[in-house]
């Protein structure tokens, strides 16, 4: 995850970087099929809605921000053998 901005800022960035990545005409089709999408999509989904859970229960910043931070070590686990250049 890219170092300051916010929470939303960083997600919706990781997000574009992906969609770019697989909108590359040089990676091949079969591509997308071997990353597994949905589990991709309910990932974010989940770490997303915690995130909101425990602000509008009003925990403090550092709380989210540390749920954000603990996402990018599993995202990466999971585009490790996805990502080229």
């Amino acid at each position: 995850m890219r170092s300051g901005g916010t929470i939303a800022a960083a997600i919706e960035g990781s997000l574009v970087d992906t969609a770019r990545a697989y909108s590359r005409p040089d990676v091949p089709a079969g591509l997308a099929g071997t990353f597994g999408c949905k589990a991709a999509a309910v990932f974010f989904a989940t770490l997303q809605n915690g995130m909101s859970l425990l602000a509008r229960d009003g925990v403090g910043d550092d709380v989210p921000m540390a749920v954000a931070w603990s996402g990018g070590g599993p995202f990466e686990g999971m585009t490790r053998g996805h990502r080229r250049g």
